[in-house]
């Protein structure tokens, strides 16, 4: 008779070794990036408060659309977040 249970035994070990380590990697790997994000949305919070042009037109006051079309030279509008003044519109100073 054939006898595998010790070798069934330690893939089974192993196998459990694997996970375990993957998961640990996994959750570094995990912080490591959530870290990095949390730099770029610190930047990003700083840079919108500084920021004194519009976003959605980039301080032209006007915002242009196309509708992709080969001859299509696009329909401009004035922009509705700044209202045409081409100025940053922040939370509580609209």
């Amino acid at each position: 008779m054939l006898d595998l249970t010790e070798v069934i035994y330690r893939l089974k070990q192993e196998i459990n070794d694997l996970e375990d380590r993957k998961k640990e990697e996994m959750n570094e790997v995990a912080e490591r990036y959530d870290r990095e994000i949390d730099r770029y949305k610190q930047a990003l919070v700083v840079n919108l408060e500084l920021n004194e042009v519009c976003l959605n037109c980039k301080g032209n006051g006007i915002v242009i659309e196309y509708d992709g079309g080969y001859e299509d030279r696009g329909t401009s509008y004035e922009c509705k977040l700044c209202s045409g003044t081409g100025r940053a519109v922040h939370a509580g100073n609209s």
